[in-house]
């Protein structure tokens, strides 16, 4: 496995909120988006050239406990 070094400049925007379920318990879904403003494309990877995406979305929902 070979690694690669690379440099991207991102804009990131995100979005998230903490429910209270009850008195010991939540969930917290959030969001975001991140966009790729300038940097390296086509890094080479093990044989694999591998491009950062133009816009790329990322989302998770957690349940929690609170003591």
């Amino acid at each position: 496995i070979n690694t690669a070094s690379f440099n991207n400049v991102l804009a990131n925007g995100s979005l998230g909120y903490n429910f209270s379920l009850s008195k010991h318990f939540y969930c917290a879904p959030w969001a975001s988006l991140n966009l790729k403003l300038a940097g390296d494309k086509n890094i080479f990877v093990d044989s694999k050239i591998y491009n950062l995406p133009l816009i790329n979305p990322e989302a998770s929902f957690k349940f929690g406990y609170i003591f």
